[in-house]
């Protein structure tokens, strides 16, 4: 937004600054360990550097200095999870000035998957409608986003939420969330939450809708509820959302005065400021936001820190032993994973380690974890933390796959009265199956099933492979190609009343290696007078 003030220095036309930020590129995202970013840019008054001015990163002002063509860089530091805002202000030897500005988004390298609001407040006059919108920003560190679901809840029956999630099939892309609000929508403030979900990763963020006139809001953005800090201080971020100005003020204890930290903050940007005094142990922050006319007009957010000022505390040791990275296991399989852990302080820790599969979710506690899988790629987690609330983990890579074997299934359908039940001297028709799901041909494959005491054999009624022996239950199928089906149906008379199993196995043809679990079933009928 340069001034275009035109001017004559030694006959030779001039403009007002110019400022422009060349890297990084507009809402760019950044997904590190390290809450920072390099911004690089020009500042330049027609063919003359500009060789000082001011960045501000998030509302929070520096120094800026640039070379003597005009290039400047800084590293944008502390910068919170969500999108950050960075403006470069420049002047001129006569009093004119320029400004650019970009927005960055940063996510923590922890954050498995992340999504934020821009705008987190939105405001409404009081009987408006009107169509609001803002940009969901997600992040996914550890999973390919391939099918998103998206939920709200909490909006007024007058809102009408809706989802456009273009770009969300690939990471690090943005949607939009619409509310088309009607008229009558309750004056106050109304806290919709979004969720996120894909597979079975979940994220949260909160949308405030304020409609009509209401107390300011102020929403603490960082840290993280349950923080711990080593030091008696800690940086805050917060957001506040309001029609004018407001102060911003923290106390640590409830009789406490307010420490008034800023005053007339407008709500478009994210404000920043340091709470000293932590006492050992947990610290509850609370942060009001008063309107800068009528400070009776107040709301207040808290969150609860702790601060632990023996840096001594090492941090626990962990280590898989069992299973080997890359093993691979077939579908079905019993997988035993172990692992050792200690700290120096709290000693043995081994059985308070918690295994987690980024496939299957969580898997148990202790030193050994016996379980099964499910098909794919699982990375397993080992964790451990310490008194101290310090963590540390391991994991390990294990695939699974299906079994490519000449295995069986029994499947054991029953028709005839009432489903189940049967009057005695009436028909009961057992259907018995056998799917060839393998990959070889089988040979001499035999079924037995002997009918209980509560029926007399009647006949056969249909067979498609091989003969049945109603004397000693043998259905004797014989030779089954892969993929094909042998069925039996057989016609027996309730004879007995009483509740009465049939029960079927396959108990000849099995190749080595075959899963077993599929290769028995049984049905119930209650046979009534």
């Amino acid at each position: 937004m340069a001034v275009a003030n035109f001017f004559l220095e030694d006959n030779v036309p001039l403009t007002g600054p110019t400022v422009r930020i060349t890297s990084p590129a507009p809402e760019a995202n950044f997904v590190t360990n390290v809450p920072e970013v390099w911004v690089e840019g020009i500042a330049r008054r027609g063919t003359k550097p500009i060789q000082s001015g001011e960045y501000r990163v998030n509302g929070q002002s520096f120094h800026l200095t640039a070379d003597e063509d005009g290039h400047f860089d800084f590293n944008a530091a502390d910068l919170i999870r969500g999108f950050n805002t960075i403006t470069v202000t420049v002047r001129d030897e006569d009093g004119f000035e320029d400004q650019d500005e970009t927005k960055v988004y940063y996510a923590s390298g922890g954050d498995a998957f992340l999504i934020t609001l821009e705008p987190s407040i939105l405001t409404l006059e009081e009987g408006e409608s009107d169509e609001k919108e803002t940009k969901l920003r997600l992040w996914s560190t550890t999973l390919d986003i391939e099918d998103v679901a998206f939920t709200s809840t909490g909006a007024p029956d007058e809102v009408e939420v809706s989802f456009d999630p273009t770009g969300t099939k690939t990471n690090n892309k943005n949607s939009k969330f619409v509310l088309d609000i009607g008229a009558g929508v309750e004056s106050g403030v109304h806290l919709i939450q979004v969720q996120t979900t894909a597979g079975t990763k979940t994220s949260r963020a909160d949308l405030t809708l304020v409609v009509g006139p209401s107390v300011p809001l102020v929403q603490i953005v960082s840290p993280l509820p349950e923080t711990t800090v080593t030091e008696p201080s800690v940086k805050m971020t917060v957001q506040v959302g309001w029609t004018t100005f407001v102060d911003i003020a923290y106390r640590l204890k409830k009789d406490d005065p307010w420490n008034v930290v800023a005053d007339g903050v407008w709500q478009d940007q994210p404000h920043i400021f340091e709470v000293t005094g932590l006492m050992e142990g947990p610290n509850t922050v609370e942060v009001k936001a008063s309107d800068f006319v009528s400070p009776e007009l107040s709301a207040s957010d808290s969150i609860k820190i702790y601060y632990r000022p023996d840096v001594s505390n090492n941090a626990p040791k962990i280590g898989i032993t069992a299973p080997s990275d890359g093993n691979s296991f077939d579908e079905g399989t019993d997988i035993t994973f172990e692992a050792t852990a200690s700290d120096q302080e709290d000693g043995d820790l081994s059985n308070a380690i918690e295994w987690n599969s980024d496939l299957s979710g969580a898997l148990g506690t202790g030193a050994t974890v016996t379980t099964q899988l499910s098909v794919g790629t699982h990375t397993v987690t080992a964790k451990v933390t310490d008194s101290d609330g310090v963590s540390s983990q391991d994991n390990v890579t294990v695939k699974v796959s299906k079994k490519e074997a000449s295995g069986y299934e029994l499947a054991l359908t029953v028709g005839g009265s009432n489903d189940g039940s049967v009057s005695i001297g009436n028909p009961a028709f057992i259907t018995l199956g056998v799917k060839h799901n393998g990959n070889n041909a089988a040979s001499g494959v035999q079924v037995t099933h002997l009918l209980p005491e509560g029926f007399t054999f009647d006949k056969v009624d249909a067979i498609s492979h091989g003969t049945y022996n109603s004397s000693t239950g043998i259905w004797n199928i014989g030779a089954m190609q892969p993929n094909t089906t042998a069925s039996l149906q057989i016609r027996a008379i309730a004879a007995k009343e009483g509740t009465w199993t049939n029960t079927a196995e396959i108990t000849a043809g099995l190749a080595a290696g075959d899963d077993t679990r599929d290769n028995k079933g049984s049905i119930s009928f209650i046979i009534v007078k």
